[in-house]
């Protein structure tokens, strides 16, 4: 058994010096060369062409950007290197900044960046005028693959005014519809309570007067009923659970408000903390009573 070893040992020292022996090549340096320039140097060099790879790049098409093994490595003579070639297309785009342009302006420099015009969605603005670029996605300066969409708004120019919810607390319901349809919004929910104003009053709105509101948007009425006949007080709520001061509140003839959150580290969760109007209050029917919760 001995002896084998010994001879194994004799025999793998002596392939790796004859390994050694074997003359060697530099990769020469074909970078920047077109790639029939390359496999001429490759040929000087004492190695062969392996195969080419396309690859993206900013250098010129068909110039070499790279070699495997690397340029200036030493390898057996004969061997095979690959060359790796450029497409003269950029791995990355940069998104141009397209604000202020027209639509073809836009649509222009996306093509001379790469890129393509995405979504294009319309939208007024003060500032911009009609048929100009006011924004983009991606972000300008932005890295993309080349390709890649980008949407924009185009202005439509200045913004139609605002209208501004007329003031109708205190009107009769039919002359607060009219104003209200005559500020182009129209009427939405109207609901009655009782109160010291003659019936058919307003005597609540929502949204309240003077808000700037988008054309259309519904007005919520308030109308009083008539004299309440009697106040009745404010059940106590506060300690009981969200459910129990709501069936109070509606036994007691009033109706549950706003319904508000807040921590506590005394009050456990779900339990009412606070009221408006305040426990024993004397209030009309239907008072709305606000919890926090």
């Amino acid at each position: 058994m001995k002896r084998v070893s010994v001879v194994f040992c004799l025999l793998f020292a002596c392939s790796v010096s004859a390994w050694g022996a074997f003359p060697k090549n530099l990769v020469p340096d074909v970078v920047g060369m077109q790639e029939s320039d390359a496999v001429s140097a490759l040929s000087s060099a004492g190695l062969t062409l392996g195969e080419t790879v396309q690859h993206c790049s900013d250098a010129p098409a068909g110039a070499v950007i790279a070699t495997i093994p690397d340029v200036g490595e030493d390898i057996p003579a004969g061997s095979a290197v690959v060359l790796v070639i450029s497409t003269e297309i950029p791995c990355f785009a940069a998104v141009p900044d397209l604000t202020g342009q027209t639509e073809t302006d836009g649509n222009a420099a996306l093509l001379s960046a790469g890129l393509a015009a995405g979504t294009v969605v319309n939208g007024c603005s003060n500032s911009a005028p009609a048929g100009t670029i006011i924004g983009q996605c991606p972000l300008p300066g932005t890295l993309v693959s080349p390709g890649t969409e980008v949407s924009y708004m185009v202005s439509t120019g200045v913004c139609p005014p605002q209208p501004l919810v007329p003031n109708v607390v205190g009107m009769q319901q039919s002359a607060a519809a009219q104003a209200i349809q005559d500020a182009t919004l129209t009427v939405g929910t109207v609901a009655q309570s009782c109160s010291s104003l003659a019936p058919g009053t307003v005597i609540l709105q929502f949204p309240p007067a003077g808000v700037s509101v988008s054309p259309g948007t519904s007005v919520y009425l308030l109308v009083s009923s008539g004299p309440c006949q009697s106040q009745v007080a404010a059940p106590n709520c506060v300690g009981s659970t969200q459910s129990a001061a709501t069936a109070a509140i509606v036994s007691a003839g009033l109706t549950v408000g706003a319904i508000s959150e807040q921590c506590s580290y005394s009050v456990p969760a779900g339990q009412v903390i606070s009221q408006n109007p305040a426990p024993g209050s004397a209030v009309d029917p239907l008072t709305p009573v606000h919890l926090v919760v």
